[in-house]
């Protein structure tokens, strides 16, 4: 862990704001000759410095967005390497993020024309970026693929700040892929993203048009309890006319939000121009006239309190002063200089890695702050077990936020382990070589059986959802069209311990009057999910079986999702159960339970989930009684005596 503050060129870091699996992210002080700001630097991590092809695309991130150079953009201003470390500085914000105002819309909904306002600024900064030209005179055809409320930012002057290009697409060079994290928050994803399509520019259109609905109604559009449901909403589910949510809000706002939110491209507003100007020209008509001033009036009367909060900090840490102190209620004294600080702003955001820029520090002050001051704990470390569902969740740090969060509640250090496969995290925590482990729930019947004294702590869930999909898969063009059709053909599980991966795939094809031992040619281990599409599209199987996550995050791991497509639902899954080895002392036990259950990722992590790969939103008391029905199948499968 980096001590702070140092120096890095013309930049003083005063205090890291999130670290994640590229890069961190930092809270910074520029001085010149006769001027100093705050501004937010991004360090790639220095394990990654080391690969041409990561920098190359670190710097393209800060080349795009510096290259827009539009008010309504965030400003980047300066990229490079320094003292052996690649960094990008850019703006910071002070202000409230549209993700902030939606909440608080939830309550009260914003006047149509704030709502009007918010998103035509909005519009114009990505009409900016859609026409941004490379230094040839050719178009980038840039898509930005992550237009989220996250990612807009509403400054206390009434600047609506677009941020955030590190997934973006451009002619110049593909995105840098972040492994595990679908390219773009799910709910605001197009149906083209859906469908894993070509992207043009309307793509980021229905985003800002699923934003612009939320704003205006205070409820979400797409979000359902599981992604699968989400991706279903998106692309087939009847979309809720706005005014049936907002009877107040104007027909001629609603029917520019619907405009946007067309699923066939041909009807879709085609520009975020053409979008700004039918948005102030249905204004005009309403007779209304807005500007960045009135937005600032409106959020001087809204957010007044902590806007007030996020100006004296900025002026205490420019001014250099030793501490600040910060008015939530979990907040206690933060050390700007010198410690390293771990923070809770209750406020959503899926990420804490390379993409995050200006979003970080924006967020990180703009929701409501809580922080905690963390010396890293000394003595022998707690080891936390997971199963490798990726082969990525060894080296992307997914979980550091995790442990650290862990070491702060528990005062002890903690460590995440990554098990090679699914019985050997089950024989570590059966030995005691973990203390503690995340375990899915076939893992979790086998090891029970084998280990007296294993002590469930909780059960994961997902966005309130308690249950999961198993997936078989085949290749888009493939013949086999039923189940029934994989007789004599050839199938990839994961692992004899996985259950979407292994255990209901047999019981689906059992119910279709399969016998998958005796009625199929053969079967592989592919050993992890994203290997069994990988091995699907090779040839090597003709079907797959795998749990549903995997699938909608296959593009992050450069698989062409498009290419494979959903044979069956074998089944309804479980998420797995957080146990305690037995020879975890009983008051450690007990203090990591209530650790567990208090864990709100959004407040402790900065992101809707554990991990951007490992996506459990949460823990709930245990919920053994879901595990009946698979223990039933895992008996008549006998993995269990």
């Amino acid at each position: 862990m980096n001590a702070y503050p140092r120096k890095l060129g013309g930049f003083e870091l005063l205090a890291p704001i999130a670290s994640g699996g590229m890069a961190e992210i930092v809270l910074a002080r520029q001085a010149g000759p006769a001027f100093q700001r705050l501004v937010v630097v991004k360090l790639l991590h220095p394990h990654l410095a080391r690969d041409p092809e990561v920098v190359r695309l670190f710097l393209r991130e800060a080349r795009l967005g510096a290259r827009i150079g539009h008010a309504n953009v965030v400003q980047i201003y300066d990229a490079g390497e320094l003292d052996d470390s690649f960094y990008i500085a850019m703006e910071y914000v002070v202000g409230v993020s549209v993700s902030a105002m939606i909440r608080l819309a939830s309550e009260e909904r914003p006047p149509p024309e704030i709502v009007g306002e918010v998103i035509a600024q909005a519009a114009a900064g990505l009409h900016a970026a859609h026409e941004l030209r490379g230094e040839g005179g050719a178009p980038l055809q840039i898509v930005h693929r992550d237009v989220t409320p996250q990612n807009l930012m509403v400054t206390v002057d009434g600047v609506v700040k677009l941020l955030d290009f590190g997934v973006a697409k451009a002619d110049e060079g593909e995105a840098l892929t972040r492994s595990g994290q679908v390219r773009g928050k799910i709910a605001y994803l197009s149906p083209e993203q859906c469908r894993g399509e070509e992207l043009d520019r309307r793509s980021d259109l229905f985003a800002l048009g699923t934003v612009m609905h939320e704003l205006a109604s205070g409820e979400r559009l797409f979000r359902r309890a599981t992604d699968h449901l989400t991706f279903q909403a998106i692309t087939e589910d009847p979309i809720p006319e706005l005014r049936t949510l907002a009877p107040e809000f104007p027909e001629e706002l609603a029917a520019v939000a619907h405009r946007a939110l067309e699923r066939e491209l041909a009807a879709r507003i085609a520009t975020a121009a053409d979008l700004e100007r039918a948005i102030r020209e249905a204004l005009t008509r309403l007779g209304h006239t807005t500007s960045s001033a009135s937005l600032a009036r409106y959020l001087a009367a809204r957010h007044r309190a902590e806007l007030d909060e996020q100006q004296r900090i900025a002026r205490a840490a420019v001014a250099g002063s030793a501490t600040v102190r910060l008015p939530a209620a979990e907040a206690r004294t933060v050390t700007i200089a010198g410690e390293h600080i771990m923070h809770a702003p209750p406020h959503r955001s899926r990420r804490a890695l390379l993409g995050l820029g200006a979003a970080t520090a924006a967020a990180f002050i703009g929701g409501g702050l809580a922080l905690w001051v963390s010396r890293r704990p000394s003595g022998e470390p707690l080891r936390f077990g997971v199963v490798p569902i990726y082969p990525e969740l060894r080296a992307a740090h997914d979980l550091d936020a995790f442990a650290q969060y862990l070491e702060h509640e528990l005062r002890a250090p903690v460590e995440i382990t990554v098990a090679h496969d699914y019985r050997a995290l089950g024989l570590a925590l059966a030995r005691g070589e973990v203390a503690a482990a995340a375990v899915p729930p076939l893992e979790y019947l086998i090891t029970r059986q084998r280990t007296p004294g294993l002590r469930v702590l909780a059960s994961q869930h997902y966005e309130r959802a308690s249950t999961y999909q198993g997936l078989l898969l085949v290749k888009a063009d493939s013949s086999i069209g039923d189940a029934r059709q994989l007789r004599g053909r050839r199938i990839c599980y994961v692992d004899p311990h996985s259950t979407s991966g292994y255990l209901l795939a047999r019981q689906y094809l059992r119910t279709r009057g399969i016998d998958p031992d005796r009625e199929l040619a053969g079967k592989r281990f592919s050993g992890r999910h994203t290997a069994v599409m990988e091995d699907v599209l090779a040839g090597r199987c003709d079907a797959g079986a795998i749990y549903s996550l995997a699938l909608l995050n296959a593009r992050d791991f450069k698989i062409r999702s498009s290419a494979l497509r959903t044979l069956a639902v074998t089944g309804h899954v479980p998420f797995g159960v957080v146990c305690a080895a037995p020879t975890l002392p009983t008051e450690t036990a007990e203090a990591l339970r209530a650790a567990l259950l208090r864990l709100d990722p959004q407040r402790h992590l900065r992101r809707d989930t554990v991990g951007a790969i490992y996506r459990i939103s949460g823990f709930v008391e245990a919920r053994l009684g879901e595990l009946a029905p698979l223990e039933a199948a895992a008996r008549a499968e006998r993995l269990l005596d």
